[in-house]
């Protein structure tokens, strides 16, 4: 959905069928772009056959957009009306943004440095509210690359609650920890972080049962 240009509206669409099409050798699906200049298009995407739409509520790449919470909440009454399912990157972006600040004014430029400037706190208040804008909008969200089991179990809670979530977590997340980013660095730099050895253990329950679907 990011690679440029981002898959923004149908003629976008249409153009990345075309080159991908006639070269695949799997089944493959396209999610739609969801940024804060094609509401009126997602109707029309999700027609075309976009199976999702990926926001990010925390700080992406120059070539995209992130949206705010009164954004979300908009795009979400939009998708709500055709039955589309909204994916979010869910690191707060005001508390990352102030965290970078503070650790580059303190000179830390370390690999802690990177960790602490992207607390759990970011994640766990993101997802927050993402479930709490589907709770009132009656919209299906999904909750990308989950990192932590405190944030697994808000999408475990609301499922409960009959939200229409669906979460995932990602192989690196079970496999490594924040030791391996201190030890080696950018090869295991991601967002959100890897998180402790304690964490990654307790990440597996909310696999097991169900809660992270994917």
């Amino acid at each position: 959905l990011q690679n440029e240009p981002a898959l923004t509206d149908t003629d976008i669409l249409e153009k990345k069928l075309q080159a991908v099409g006639p070269n695949a050798y799997v089944d493959y699906c396209f999610w739609g772009g969801l940024v804060d200049y094609n509401f009126d298009k997602l109707p029309g995407l999700d027609q075309a056959g976009c199976v999702a739409f990926k926001s990010f509520i925390g700080p992406v790449s120059p070539d995209y957009v992130t949206l705010n919470i009164g954004q979300a909440r908009n795009a979400l009454q939009i998708l709500q009306g055709c039955g589309a399912r909204a994916g979010f990157h869910c690191e707060d972006y005001s508390i990352i943004k102030w965290e970078e600040k503070r650790q580059q004014e303190q000179g830390n430029n370390t690999w802690q440095g990177f960790l602490d400037s992207r607390p759990l706190i970011a994640e766990y208040v993101a997802t927050q509210n993402i479930l709490s804008l589907a709770r009132e909008t009656g919209a299906k969200v999904h909750i990308c690359h989950v990192s932590h089991p405190d944030v697994a179990q808000l999408i475990r809670e609301a499922k409960r609650e009959g939200v229409d979530v669906t979460g995932e977590t990602c192989s690196h997340y079970l496999a490594f920890t924040e030791v391996d980013v201190l030890r080696h660095g950018s090869i295991f730099k991601c967002a959100p972080p890897l998180r402790s050895p304690a964490d990654r253990e307790r990440l597996w329950e909310y696999v097991a049962d169900g809660t992270l679907s994917c």
